[in-house]
């Protein structure tokens, strides 16, 4: 199971920051994560640094990720292009093997579109890096995914 928090709060200048938590368990010992983000709108921009802290008995491993995103009329049409390295997952999505990193790294472009008021087309195409300590793993992904609302 896996449950967590983040609180945010509005800054001057058009900023947002985001403090939070993860704790996953596999069945056996859990693991915490801790969050931290900092989020920057100007113009059409949002500009997003964030960080992934996961101490552990063996040292505390720690990743970067950054996005930046341009928005083209409202919130629901940008594209954008993100980065993240470190040792420690990057995403909520995460196995236990996740944890025996030693280094990894990625970069991405994601894109979304309305097709009427209640339909999104969005995508991504990413490249990850990830060595751990007995295999290195080097991965192309590419999504397309449509989202309705009810």
């Amino acid at each position: 199971y896996r449950v967590g928090g983040s609180l945010y709060k509005s800054l001057p200048w058009s900023t947002t920051a985001e403090v939070g938590f993860r704790y996953l368990n596999f069945g056996g010992g859990g693991t915490t994560i801790y969050t931290a983000s900092l989020t920057k709108y100007r113009g059409s921009y949002m500009y997003r640094v964030g960080t992934y802290v996961t101490p552990s008995e063996s040292g505390t491993s720690v990743s970067v990720n950054g996005l930046v995103r341009r928005y083209f009329g409202d919130a629901q049409t940008y594209l954008g292009v993100s980065g993240s390295i470190g040792s420690s997952p990057a995403g909520q999505e995460a196995f236990e093997e996740d944890f025996q990193r030693t280094r990894s790294w990625g970069v991405s472009v994601q894109g979304q579109r309305p097709l009427n008021d209640r339909t999104r087309i969005s995508g991504s195409l990413g490249y990850d890096f990830e060595e751990f300590t007995r295999r290195t793993q080097r991965r192309v992904s590419a999504t397309v995914s449509v989202s309705y609302d009810f």
